[in-house]
């Protein structure tokens, strides 16, 4: 099974879960396999590099039971997961952008607050646009 399949059925299985029908989640679906597929396209090179050669089955498997313990700890506890999902962001943007700084103990907060100089300004500049999104994924408003 491709990875994008592998996505789209985990997508489908989730909105059924959570009540869902295919057509209210089929852009859910979508954006999982056009975005979601991409970005993490080269997770299992890196899993590799981490941790030895890992059969590919193997890491799709823990890669979608990783997915889903997201999706259900979302949907029992929407607002630390929206808050820790931003944090997580903000680290992943910094420390993409502090890899070539010398080892320091205080690059790991020069990574967070590289991050979060990129995902707080459109949260607090476009608040009317950020906030129904939020209250879609079940999170409070800013």
């Amino acid at each position: 099974m491709s990875r994008a399949r592998a996505l789209a059925a985990l997508g489908c299985l989730a909105g059924v879960g959570l009540g869902l029908t295919a057509v209210d989640f089929a852009p859910v679906v979508l954006a999982l396999v056009a975005v979601a597929a991409g970005h993490g396209a080269a997770d299992h090179l890196l899993a590799r590099a981490a941790a030895g050669p890992v059969p590919t089955a193997r890491f799709l498997a823990a890669y979608l039971a990783a997915m889903a313990a997201v999706a259900g700890a979302w949907a029992l506890a929407p607002t630390p997961v929206v808050a820790a999902f931003i944090m997580g962001s903000a680290w992943h943007f910094g420390e993409g952008d502090t890899r070539e700084v010398p080892e320091h103990p205080a690059r790991p907060l020069l990574a967070l607050a590289r991050g979060i100089a990129v995902v707080w300004p459109p949260l607090a500049l476009h608040r009317a646009e950020i906030e129904p999104i939020l209250a879609a994924l079940g999170a409070p408003t800013l």
